[in-house]
């Protein structure tokens, strides 16, 4: 996958990523960045995550 070609060779500034207890069934793995969040916010009943490429 081409975002996973990306991440793994660290062509990547910054990312945001939705987290939600619902479940989608089917689709593509998200990739799984390595750091923690410099944010984390509140978006309805979802968190927003913040991450910086340092």
């Amino acid at each position: 996958m081409v975002l996973n070609s990306f991440i793994e060779i660290n062509y990547w500034d910054e990312a945001r990523v939705y987290i939600s207890e619902k479940k989608i069934g089917k689709g593509v793995t998200a990739p799984v960045l390595k750091q923690s969040p410099i944010r984390k916010e509140k978006s309805g009943n979802d968190e927003l995550h913040f991450y910086k490429n340092t």
